[in-house]
C-alpha cells in the first residue's frame, strides 16, 4: 500500500506545484504590463506638465528626480538617470 501511495502523492504535488507557477507567471506578467501602462501614464503627464511650465516662463522639472520620487524602480532602469 504505501509503495501504491508515495507515486500518487509525488504525481499530485508536481500537478499543484505546475498549477501555481502558471499562476505566479501570470500574476508577474499582469504586474509587469500594468506597472508599464502607469509609466507610460506617468511620463505622458509629466511631459504635459513641462510643457505648461515651459509657457509660463518656469523651468522644467528634471525627469530623474521625478522618476526617483514617483518610482525608484523606474528610476533605476533608466539609461538617462543611471547610465
Amino acid at each position: 500500500m504505501k509503495q501504491f501511495m508515495a507515486p500518487m502523492v509525488l504525481a499530485a504535488s508536481v500537478l499543484l506545484v505546475q498549477g501555481c507557477a502558471a499562476v505566479a507567471v501570470g500574476g508577474y506578467v499582469y504586474s509587469d504590463t500594468e506597472d508599464e501602462k502607469n509609466k507610460q501614464a506617468f511620463l505622458k503627464e509629466f511631459d504635459a506638465q513641462n510643457l505648461e511650465r515651459e509657457k509660463a516662463g518656469l523651468e522644467p522639472k528634471d525627469l530623474c528626480e521625478a522618476l526617483k520620487r514617483r518610482n525608484m524602480d523606474w528610476w533605476e532602469d533608466d539609461p538617462v538617470c543611471n547610465p
